[in-house]
């Protein structure tokens, strides 16, 4: 409750639920909510209350491009954000990047900028822990640091040592609260990423660690499997015409409920495409004058769902 910046203090909520069961789950309030997505954001609610009662695991997240997993993790992080007491990192993968521990590279770019604000002690780790983790990340020269009293990690080999560093400076980050780790596009990963995200897996302690990683692929190339998975499908058809209907009105665009549907089935319940039928109902939008111009019988709504006419309207 002390801590200088308010992000990082529990909340009233929080206080109040301590020792409710890990299963009472809080939906986030949202000025734009998700549609279509209660059950995902319920699902993903229980799995933040276990992590924030002491768990480790992982959830992995999945589904085609444009179905909305970065909307959906952009408001979890969001969430714990403001809402919660922890700590969260985010990285993403990327295809043609060939740096090993391209993720983990990312996340001690964000912890190191968090220590620069002043706020929170060096941390402490055994010298050779301390070494492995200057050498390959250079960024947390200011972070961690030696100290003599701790022993290093009994391995046979540097890898091993590697990892169980990764391990160590995870629980010295846990020490401060839960933590919690996001790794979007996972699919592209590298080998090393990927057993460092094992080891930190297989982590235990008393304070929670969780790690939601992001993939188009339904397959997971972790060895280690995911303690939870969530697939994300397409949005119904009832969702995608709520959405647009709810856009509709703002913007009082007149469109039937034909038409609507056509625009729904135009969208196939993708939620990117969604997005972008509801920012052509904006005035001056190629759909602003649907009610209007276009007919359900019309030839053009054939055409409302084909990215590269509405490239053509604007």
């Amino acid at each position: 409750m002390l801590q200088s910046d308010p992000a990082e203090r529990p909340t009233a909520m929080r206080v109040a639920r301590l020792g409710d069961p890990s299963s009472v789950a809080v939906v986030w309030p949202q000025e734009n909510p998700l549609v279509g997505r209660q059950v995902e954001v319920s699902e993903v609610c229980r799995w933040l209350d276990e992590i924030y009662a002491g768990g480790v695991g992982r959830l992995h997240l999945s589904g085609p491009s444009g179905i909305g997993k970065t909307r959906l993790v952009d408001d979890v992080e969001k969430y714990i954000r403001s809402m919660r007491w922890g700590q969260v990192f985010r990285a993403r993968c990327r295809s043609r990047e060939t740096q090993p521990l391209q993720a983990f590279d990312q996340f001690c770019d964000s912890i190191a900028n968090r220590y620069r604000q002043g706020d929170r002690e060096p941390l402490e780790l055994d010298p050779v822990s301390v070494t492995i983790l200057h050498d390959v990340f250079p960024v947390l020269r200011n972070v961690v640091r030696r100290s003599l009293q701790l022993s290093p990690p009994r391995a046979s080999t540097e890898r091993l040592d590697a990892l169980e560093a990764a391990a160590r400076l995870s629980y010295e980050l846990r020490n401060v609260g839960p933590l919690i780790l996001i790794v979007d596009d996972v699919q592209w990963a590298d080998r090393d990423s990927l057993n460092v995200l094992d080891r930190l897996q297989g982590a235990g302690g008393e304070i929670g660690l969780g790690i939601i990683t992001v993939s188009r692929d339904a397959t997971d190339a972790q060895r280690v499997p995911a303690t939870r998975t969530l697939p994300l499908q397409p949005l119904s058809r009832a969702d995608s015409i709520s959405m647009l209907a709810d856009a509709a009105r703002a913007w009082g665009v007149p469109a039937s409920e034909t038409v609507l549907g056509d625009l729904a089935d135009a969208a196939a319940g993708s939620p990117f495409r969604l997005h972008e039928l509801v920012d052509e109902l904006k005035p001056g939008g190629a759909l602003s004058q649907i009610g209007v111009t276009v007919r359900s019988e019309d030839d053009s709504v054939s055409r409302l769902g084909r990215i590269d006419w509405l490239w053509q309207k604007r």
